[in-house]
């Protein structure tokens, strides 16, 4: 065999060199990086809402990421950062694998598998998480507490605490209408549930409250939507306070106070006054001062007065006592002694709320004016823009003094906020009112005071023209419903029936202006504005 010829030997060199260069073109495509690094590691143990986070090293663009759980493809996404959520309460506990898988723009794939325990903690049992749940509820964080009453529902599927935990969270964030959902639910289980029927009643006024803020209250659907959320809501909480009422029998001290103290929440009076009448010697102070507060409340300001009178003889009035005291000798035109009793009242607990919302009570009905005598000084109704200017700035200044303390208050109890409406009502802090007046109905629907406030503020609001006439008639309704409300929670109001007689006569109706104003005359002998509208109504 003869020597290679050299142009042979050449040609194939130079194939041998092409395929060289052809394969060395291929190999940044195929040794391209692609690399998957994960925010779990594998065997980590996971609950609640688990959000993982891939991260991907690419020579070339990422297309996207899939999240496969037991091989069953979840979500995906393509753009950075990669995160995918799961609801592991969703999942059977145990183990489970997750598959996170990527592609890029050349076509390459890579994939990243781990094991992982989902604990949600659900063999503790329903109890545990419910009373985890309440505990979360009351530091208002509210995703915790949701996380908390899904575990229990888990745990037992069947569970009213879990799911009046789960309501009370979505109320909390403000999705009330998953709050109603589980209300709902449990009333289905058990429809006589007095917390959830509270609760739903809530709900339900806010979100009528929202439809009226997103129609910019001038919708009449939203009226009546309100108007029956409210009264809904009354009627609901009276049947609970009822409840609590009828249910105590004995007579035992403790009983009759338990009892006395469901009937002035009921709005009544009467009946609280039967059950602690016979008990004021035997019972002391924590007898006298509600005594006293449903005596006031039922116009009997000498025979509350002289409930404390009994206690005083013994030094055992405190900060309520002395409040209340202060405006009850206030109503009697006595300024010097109520005075000294508010005097007393700021010494015993000058932070008490009932100090702060008498003191804000007989600011907003008093105006201090000089006596006959020198020096002396006479209490009248309070009129800001009635007043002489130095008048009217120094009721003002109270006023506002006072709501930045009530502001300040830390307490939720209606009465605070129904104060802080009133107040910034009459300052002219009008949005702050409405704010307040919302948070009092949710708080405490059985209030007749807070709805006839209400009606008269948004009276007021149409008199002065700070509304316009387009929204004129439908501000009228809703005051109207307002009253319709107070007389809800208090039948036969004399103020709540006025409130409506002066909507009719604002209205045109005369005739039925003249009706409301009778009844309200017939309900309350001693309300002057009620007679004083009758004989400004009468033909």
């Amino acid at each position: 065999m003869g020597a290679p010829h050299e142009g042979a030997c050449t040609h194939h060199t130079m194939k041998a060199t092409f395929a060289a260069f052809a394969f060395l073109a291929i190999m940044p495509a195929a040794w391209a990086k692609l690399e998957i690094s994960l925010s779990v590691k594998d065997g980590a143990v996971v609950s609640g809402q688990a959000l993982f986070r891939a991260s991907v090293v690419s020579d070339s663009p990422v297309t996207q990421v899939e999240f496969y759980m037991n091989d069953d493809l979840r979500d995906n996404d393509t753009s950075t950062p990669y995160e995918f959520k799961l609801d592991t309460l969703a999942e059977a506990d145990g183990t489970a694998k997750l598959t996170f898988a990527a592609y890029n723009s050349n076509g390459q794939s890579a994939k990243k598998s781990i094991s992982v325990t989902i604990d949600n903690g659900v063999s503790k049992g329903a109890a545990f998480h419910i009373q985890r749940g309440n505990d979360l509820l009351s530091e208002m964080k509210w995703d915790e507490a949701i996380l908390a009453g899904r575990i229990a529902l888990k745990a037992d599927e069947k569970s009213v605490g879990a799911r009046i935990v789960l309501a009370r969270g979505y109320q909390g964030k403000g999705e009330f209408d998953q709050a109603q959902r589980y209300l709902e639910d449990v009333l289905t289980a058990q429809p006589g549930n007095p917390e959830a029927a509270n609760l739903l009643s809530a709900v339900k006024v806010k979100l009528a409250f929202r439809t009226f803020v997103r129609d910019g209250g001038s919708a009449s659907e939203a009226v009546d939507q309100i108007g029956d959320a409210l009264k809904a809501a009354v009627r609901q909480r009276k049947s609970v306070l009822d409840g609590a009422v009828d249910r105590s029998k004995s007579d035992t001290l403790e009983d009759r106070i338990a009892r006395a103290d469901a009937a002035i929440r009921a709005n009544r009076f009467s009946l609280a006054i039967d059950a602690l009448s016979p008990m004021l010697k035997p019972g002391g102070l924590p007898v006298a001062n509600r005594l006293a507060y449903a005596y006031m409340r039922s116009s009997r300001v000498d025979d509350a007065l002289a409930a404390l009178a009994e206690v005083r003889r013994e030094g055992l009035l405190d900060a309520y006592s002395y409040a209340i005291t202060a405006v009850l000798l206030a109503e009697q035109g006595q300024l010097a002694a109520s005075d000294a009793a508010m005097k007393e009242a700021v010494l015993a607990d000058s932070q008490a709320l009932s100090v702060k919302t008498a003191q804000a009570f007989l600011a907003l009905k008093y105006i201090r004016l000089p006596g006959a005598t020198r020096g002396s000084e006479i209490l009248a109704l309070n009129g800001i823009t009635d007043r002489t200017k130095t008048e009217s700035s120094a009721a003002r200044a109270t006023l506002t003094r006072l709501l930045a303390d009530l502001a300040n208050e830390r307490t939720q109890a209606a009465q605070a906020d129904l104060f802080r409406n009133v107040v910034a009502d009459e300052i002219g802090e009008f949005a702050k009112a409405e704010t307040y007046f919302q948070e009092a109905a949710l708080s405490e629907p059985m209030s007749p005071e807070l709805y006839i406030y209400r009606g008269n503020q948004l009276i007021k609001a149409v008199q002065e023209k700070r509304i316009n006439m387009e929204a004129k008639d439908n501000t009228y309704r809703l005051a109207k419903v307002m009253y319709e409300a107070a007389l809800e929670a208090r039948e036969s109001s004399a103020e709540a029936l006025t409130g409506l007689a002066l909507v009719s006569w604002f209205q045109g109706d005369v005739k039925r202006a003249e009706e409301l104003a009778r009844a309200a005359t017939r309900a309350g002998g001693k309300y002057a504005a009620a007679f004083y509208l009758h004989a400004g109504v009468l033909p």
